[in-house]
């Protein structure tokens, strides 16, 4: 359990910043927190993001409310709840209810073409598998290339998408 702050806010002893979601629609993350590349993960109702320097930030209680907060960054970038959360995996990785009305499981929403070096899939139940051409890719799937990554994927639809390396992306929807 992280640090609490009677103003909402601070930095704990070890150098961890502690930001309280308290209801807001979004929260400012410092302006020196390399929040666009840091690792998102869960730690109970706290969402922690770990940036690549090894910077720290918790945000107390983000999963515990009714509606957490979008994130801004100083520059303006905003992550969306929705993308906060996905990014931050389920609560229980590995483990997958399937819903009854689910007739076979996940339909694939596209293909690998090709890869080169070290690309991971994060998949909805938090599972992270390497990619190699051939293999199925699913809505909501967290894409990840390596130092030396690339992909191609082709979607359903014949859409092409391709990334290059230290990317991420979530296949939230495809229309």
């Amino acid at each position: 359990m992280p640090h609490r702050f009677d103003d909402g806010a601070g930095v704990t002893p070890d150098g961890a910043t502690v930001i309280v979601a308290d209801g807001r629609d979004s929260l400012s993350v410092p302006g020196d927190f390399d929040l666009l590349h840091g690792d998102f993960s869960r730690d109970g109702g706290d969402l922690v993001v770990v940036a690549p320097g090894g910077a720290r930030l918790t945000v107390a209680d983000y999963f515990d409310s009714e509606s957490p907060p979008d994130l801004v960054t100083a520059n303006g970038a905003t992550l969306s709840a929705d993308l906060v959360t996905r990014l931050a995996g389920p609560m229980a990785p590995g483990q997958y209810a399937q819903l009854a009305t689910d007739a076979g499981g996940a339909e694939a929403i596209g293909t690998v073409d090709s890869v080169e070096g070290a690309v991971y899939a994060t998949r909805a139940d938090g599972t992270r598998v390497l990619l190699q051409a051939g293999d199925a890719v699913f809505q909501g799937d967290i894409i990840e290339t390596g130092a030396e990554g690339r992909i191609a994927l082709v979607f359903i639809d014949g859409t092409t998408l391709s990334m290059a390396d230290d990317a991420r992306m979530v296949l939230d929807e495809l229309i």
